[in-house]
Formats: C-alpha cells, structure tokens, sequence
C-alpha cells in the first residue's frame, strides 16, 4: 500500500478543493470498517452503518479544519434534513416494527435499490444526527469505547481457530448496537432510536425568555407546533445553554407537554460600572461594557 500526501489531488492555486478532497478521503476510510469489515445485518441497518461512517468523518473535520466548519457542517444538515421532511417525504430510517405490510412508505426502506439517490444522501444526513444524539447521550470518551469493541469483536472473529458462531459480529443491527451501548454504559437509547429512528418528522420548537434581574433568573418557555407538515411533538430532555458574564452554562429541562416553562438560575450577578471580559462557549473572550445594561 502507498501512502501519498492529499496535495496531489488537486492543484496547488485552487484552495477550495480542500475541504471536499479530504473530507471524501476521511469518510471513505471510516466506511471501509463500519461498512465494508463490518457490515449490516439487514437493509434495515443500513443507517446505522452509514451514520458511525459519518459521524468519525465529523470528528476528522472537526480536528482538521476547525470547530466553527463543524458546527457549520452540522447545521447545514439539519436544515437539509427539516426542509426535506417538511416539503418532500418523511424519512423513516429504521422500518423494522411495520404494522401493515401494504404501507406503501415502507417500500423504499425494505427495497433499497428503489430509493432515490436524493432520498440516500437526506436519509444519510439524518442517520448522522441521530449516532450524533447517541454521542451526546453517552458521552464521546464511552462512544469511541463502544466503537473500539465492536472492533476488536469483529476483528476476534476473523482469527483462523474462531468458532463458526462468531461471525455473526462481523455483522450489526440496530438491536445488537443498543445491547452493547447498554452493556457497556447501562444506559438504554431504545428511547431515543424509537423517536429518531423508528418514527419520522422533526419538532418545531419556538422559545421565547425574559431575564428577571431581581431574581437573577432566565423565564424560559418552549412552545410546541405540530401543525406544520413532517414536524411531530418531541418528549424528552433538551439541552438549554445560557451564556452568561462568567461563561457559558449548560441545563436540562424536560419537555412533556405542548407548551413548557422552565426558570434557568443565573451563575453570574449583573455588577454595573465596571468592563469585564466575557469567555464565550467557542473560547474566546469579548469586551463588555457594563455600565451600558439596564
């Protein structure tokens, strides 16, 4: 094997090809494990493969160009993901608890060669924001363990002396990944797959807040709508992240109804006349001027 430096790609005057370049470089080699040595145990599991594909390609991008073409690359797909089910079709990634065998949207699903190459690249967007979702859920240290056993598991069964039986790691289902997150954390994302995986549709969340000085508070509330096409009511834990005069500060609330109000206790107090440097969650630091709030 031949190991060359990704310069020779593309010439050396045009810059743009960077990105595009290495980033196809990186997937390719994360989907030669997670697709090629390990592959799917049924259609249906496709997702789930192309998802751990992506999600190690994020991680190199992240590394390689920086934090801020993460998140931009992150928000793009999710835009591209809510546009799609909102003016198009809704994406199911996982069809595995059909009811009716005569539901003609799960055709596309259980008939992979029939699914529309658009179809592929939105499903495969969506299937990287939801292994994404597993990450925040178990944490980053716990996720790359979890890749690491599924491996070393692979990688035990292809020995010459191992038993016949364990072949079947070489292959991998929706099931048999939330067994081993479960195993290995004690934590279920069966939850999390039936909302994301299983269903289709995205929450449209509109939020709103008023900071009550006197009670150095943040009155929050969330109001859900459900009454836009391919958007679906969300229950479970969000994420609010409040940035404050001594930093950024992460809470979770529970969403469990239409419309939720949350009170976010402030860490910092308001101190007036006086310039203080504000750290941002991105690590920098701004200037800010005290003496002009109210």
């Amino acid at each position: 094997m031949a190991i060359f430096n990704v310069n020779l790609l593309y010439p050396s005057t045009v810059i743009e090809a960077t990105w595009h370049a290495r980033t196809q470089m990186a997937f390719a080699l994360a989907n030669q494990f997670f697709g090629c040595f390990i592959t799917m145990r049924s259609w249906r599991d496709w997702w789930l493969l192309k998802g751990l594909a992506l999600y190690l390609t994020s991680l190199y991008t992240r590394r390689a160009f920086g934090n801020n073409e993460y998140r931009y690359n992150l928000n793009r797909d999710m835009n591209d993901v809510i546009r799609y089910e909102r003016e198009e079709n809704p994406i199911r990634l996982d069809f595995a608890p059909i009811k009716s065998e005569t539901d003609i949207t799960n055709v596309n699903n259980r008939r992979g060669t029939m699914m529309s190459s658009h179809y592929l690249e939105i499903a495969a967007k969506k299937a990287h924001l939801v292994v994404r979702m597993i990450d925040d859920f178990i944490g980053r240290e716990i996720m790359m363990q979890i890749l690491n056993k599924l491996m070393c598991l692979a990688t035990t069964a292809c020995l010459k002396d191992a038993p016949l039986s364990s072949r079947s790691r070489l292959h991998i289902s929706s099931k048999s990944f939330s067994r081993v997150v479960s195993t290995l954390t004690t934590k279920d994302i069966q939850a999390l797959l039936t909302q994301w995986v299983y269903e289709s549709g995205c929450p449209k969340l509109i939020g709103s807040f008023t900071f009550s000085r006197k009670r150095n508070v943040v009155e929050l509330e969330i109001k859900q709508d459900t009454t836009v096409k391919g958007s679906k009511k969300f229950l479970g834990s969000l994420v609010i992240r409040v940035q404050e005069l001594e930093g950024s500060f992460s809470q979770t609330i529970l969403l469990e109804d239409s419309v939720t109000k949350y009170e976010l206790t402030c860490h910092s107090k308001v101190r007036r006349n006086k310039k203080k440097k504000i750290p941002l969650i991105s690590g920098d630091e701004v200037d800010m001027d005290l003496n002009q709030m109210e």
